[in-house]
This record gives C-alpha cells, structure tokens and sequence, in this order.
C-alpha cells in the first residue's frame, strides 16, 4: 500500500440503510481519483461490511443525529483538514491532485474554515488573497454546505456541537458560523465534480444515468428510482427557487425549522 498523506482525511459520512450506494460510490472515487494518496473513512452507525477500497471504519452507534455522528467520527481523526463527503454524491470526472494540495496549502496559510470544491455563483465578493476563490461574507444563506469541501477540523468540530439532522445543518448552521473568525470560500473551478445519485431516498435520474455509464448495479428492489412526475417537481421547485433567490427562500424556512426545534 502507498503511504497515505496525513493532512488530510477523506470523511464519508454514510447510513447503514444507504449500504446499497456504497459500491457505487467507491467505483467512482477509485476511478476519478486514482492517485489519491489520502485516507478514506467511512462513518456508519454499526456496519463494518464495507466495500474494498476504505481504509478505517467508524461506527457511532444508532439513535444519533447527523452532527453528532460527525463530531464523534472527528474525534478520532487525526489529521488537521478533512474533505467531507456524503455516500450518495458520486465523483464523474477526473480529480486533479495537485489542485487538492493548492487548497489544502491555502488553508493553512490563512485562516479558511470551509473550503468548497465546486463552483457557486451564491459568493458574495472575490477573495482578496486569491482571485481563484470566491468568499461567503457572513449572514448569507448556505455559508457552509454539506458538498463535497474540504474543512478545518477544529472548525466543523465546534459548527457539529449541536444535535441535528445534515439539512438543518446547512439551514441554521450557515447563520451560527458567523461567529467565529474562520472564512468560507468556493473554488471558481470544478476541482470535484460530482452526480447528486440519491434524492428523498430514491435514486435521481442523473443517478441512474451514471450508474450505467459506468458499470454499477442498481438493486431497484431495495431503492426505486424517481418517476417522471417526481423529476418535474424538482425542476419547478428548483426554478422557483431560483426566481425568488437563496437567501430569501432559506431564511423563510429557517424561520418555519426553528419554530420545530
């Protein structure tokens, strides 16, 4: 085996239930990135059967929220940064190294908390330090998000300190992080791309669609897929959100979750 860059950990935060998207997921990161040198840990509750390819499991046990499994899993991580990444956004191009290692060398050098690896038109301003970014100034709706990112460890430790769910993370947590000094920022280009394959439980259409590009079998049996109905729902909610705008729309939902908490 290589020797593993000790950095960085990549942190796949998965489900028991999901245990049927994990081979997918694996197929694609070895296939997209494979000269990866860093270590990869799976989170689940009580499973240990996993597939070939990730070296350390973490079991948090059952009857947790998402943020407590988290902060479990992250104290029993070493390494200073961590890319998170959830079971059912599958990588679909190939990933550049050494474009992890620019970002990785950003964050040290100042103080980022939150480093997303996908483009989003949502920042506010360019970042001063580096026109290549562009940052989240505070009291914007999702700050932070649970995409594909890499961390400060210590930074996601105190944001997970709170017991909910990965929705509501991104909701409130965005506002929450104002407190602290640590900036958010996006890379302008696609250092990880990646397909969406899961949505309400069932397999989305892009899911689907990458599963047989690339060889990997669905078990419709255990996770149906959505219907064409369902898909243009999520196109007309996914326009309307887009017409009235992100902060607008996740401040009124705030408003409505916190009302439930």
């Amino acid at each position: 085996m290589n020797k593993k860059e000790t950095d960085m950990t990549i942190l796949m935060m998965a489900f028991d239930s999901y245990n049927d998207v994990w081979d997918g997921f694996v197929h694609c990161k070895e296939k997209y990135w494979s000269d990866c040198r860093y270590p990869m840990v799976i989170v689940t509750c009580e499973e240990t059967n996993v597939p070939q390819g990730i070296d350390k499991v973490i079991t948090t046990g059952s009857g947790l929220e998402w943020t407590q499994r988290l902060h479990k899993a992250l104290e029993q991580i070493d390494s200073r940064f961590v890319l998170l990444m959830l079971e059912d956004l599958y990588i679909d191009r190939k990933v550049n190294s050494g474009r992890i290692a620019q970002c990785i060398s950003l964050m040290k050098e100042h103080s980022i908390g939150h480093l997303r690896l996908m483009p989003d038109i949502k920042y506010q301003r360019d970042y001063e330090k580096n026109d290549k970014y562009g940052e989240y100034t505070k009291g914007h709706a999702y700050r932070i998000s649970t995409h594909p990112a890499i961390w400060k460890k210590e930074y996601l430790c105190s944001l997970t300190e709170k017991a909910m769910d990965a929705w509501n993370f991104e909701y409130l947590v965005s506002f929450e992080s104002n407190k602290y000094p640590e900036k958010c920022l996006t890379c302008k280009d696609k250092v990880i791309s990646f397909t969406n394959t899961i949505w309400r439980q069932k397999w989305t259409r892009e899911g689907v669609a990458l599963c047989k590009q690339e060889g990997v079998t669905i078990d419709f049996t255990k996770r149906k897929k959505h219907s064409a109905w369902s898909n243009l729902k999520t196109d007309i909610n996914a326009l309307i959100y887009h017409i009235v705008g992100a902060d607008r729309v996740t401040k009124l939902i705030i408003k409505q979750r916190k009302k439930k908490l």
